[in-house]
């Protein structure tokens, strides 16, 4: 899929499900020419609309601003190679399908927001479809929350950096993670 405006433009496009999106079947975007591998999206950006990304499969890293407050189902679902992703840690993530299947997912970083992070059930976190290869985390500087349930089950998960200012860890936070085997 070729599209000619820039990464922005083509995340406000709105998909109403699967079959909308060209991506289902291209499974690349490339932006005048060149094949997107990286998304990052302006500071500014609010939402990461549904089906944005769906099933681009050659995208190793996202990076989304803090202004981002919203990540819509199914923005990145199937996003086989991705392996780094930034993301404010009070963006809204509308379900667990936001993330499933980007099975390689190796590092989060999350970075402030704008708020608060908000609390997950146990299969309902969003990186849930890649808690098997997940292992880093770093949590930035000013995030004084982390919620419940937030990354249970990221059963690979061993190495996490901590903010140096006072924070809240709630109620089975890191439950099921090698950091609390180790």
């Amino acid at each position: 899929m070729n599209y000619t405006g820039n990464i922005d433009e083509w995340n406000g496009i709105t998909f109403t499900d699967s079959t909308s999106t060209p991506l289902t079947y291209s499974q690349k975007l490339y932006i005048c020419g060149t094949e997107v591998t990286d998304v990052v999206l302006s500071y500014g950006t609010t939402v990461v609309n549904p089906y944005a990304f769906y099933n681009l499969k050659n995208i190793s890293s996202v990076v989304l601003p803090e202004t981002v407050e919203k990540i819509s189902k199914f923005a990145f679902y199937g996003c086989y190679f991705l392996e780094n992703l930034s993301m404010p840690c009070s963006a809204v993530i509308e379900n667990e399908n936001s993330f499933y299947n980007c099975s390689r997912l190796e590092k989060l970083v999350l970075t402030k927001g704008t708020g608060g992070m908000q609390t997950y059930t146990y299969t309902a976190t969003p990186w849930y479809g890649s808690n098997n290869t997940f292992t880093t985390l770093v949590i930035s500087d000013g995030i004084n929350n982390i919620s419940d349930k937030a990354f249970f089950g990221c059963g690979k998960l061993e190495n996490i950096t901590f903010p140096k200012n006072n924070y809240t860890v709630g109620s089975r936070a890191f439950y099921g993670t090698q950091w609390i085997k180790n």
